[in-house]
């Protein structure tokens, strides 16, 4: 059983010089055989062209390559997507080709009528530790019903380690992406600080898994 020290941050008020931009960067052990990381939402086609431009971008330079990883490092991926009823449902072409060759699992928010519904599965696939990436963070990253704040208030709050990656999500908010910036930087501080979920980095979690 491989384990390994990944550096992970969260946010704390403080003039210590040792601070990167406002996070304190810690270490933690991350078990590879019960991690997962959570695809939320990568659509294909929604009725906003500029945001399926986007997310097909970040996907293919942020969530592929984590993918790819984690694949080899043997930890789990999930991606959620909607059963239909009028919303968007197709995933992007990449991540569903890994789909359909069973290397990545396809899930339904309609699989789960709440958070602790997820909170058992991940038991029964014994998983204790939740990587969230996708779309958007501001919306569906956090509330949806195996979302960040869904999972922090269930009784899975202390059971399941959360942790985010904010470079593998976007928020679309604003046609100003320095306004969008903003939005995730914010909700990163907020997830940290509060201690819903620690942050890890792109490049930490592609180094971490690349490192045995």
């Amino acid at each position: 059983m491989l384990k390994r020290k990944i550096n992970v941050y969260r946010w704390k008020y403080s003039e210590d010089s040792a601070l990167c931009n406002g996070f304190k960067m810690e270490d933690t052990d991350m078990n590879f055989e019960n991690t997962a990381i959570i695809i939320m939402d990568p659509w294909k086609k929604t009725d906003y062209k500029e945001a399926d431009r986007q997310v097909r971008e970040n996907v293919c330079k942020y969530a592929l390559p984590m993918v790819r990883c984690a694949l080899l490092r043997g930890i789990k991926v999930l991606v959620f997507t909607n059963t239909g009823g009028g919303y968007p449902t197709e995933i992007v072409d990449e991540l569903q080709c890994m789909i359909d060759g069973k290397l990545v699992k396809l899930l339904y928010h309609n699989d789960f009528r709440c958070a602790a519904d997820f909170g058992q599965y991940c038991e029964r696939n014994n998983i204790c530790n939740l990587i969230y990436t996708g779309y958007s963070i501001h919306a569906c990253v956090l509330f949806r019903k195996v979302g960040l704040i869904s999972m922090y208030d269930s009784i899975y709050r202390d059971k399941i380690q959360m942790y985010l990656i904010p470079e593998a999500t976007l928020a679309c908010v604003s046609k100003l992406e320095d306004e969008n910036m903003a939005m995730k930087r914010a909700i990163s501080i907020m997830v940290s600080q509060q201690m819903v979920a620690r942050i890890i980095k792109f490049s930490d979690f592609i180094a971490y898994c690349k490192d045995y």
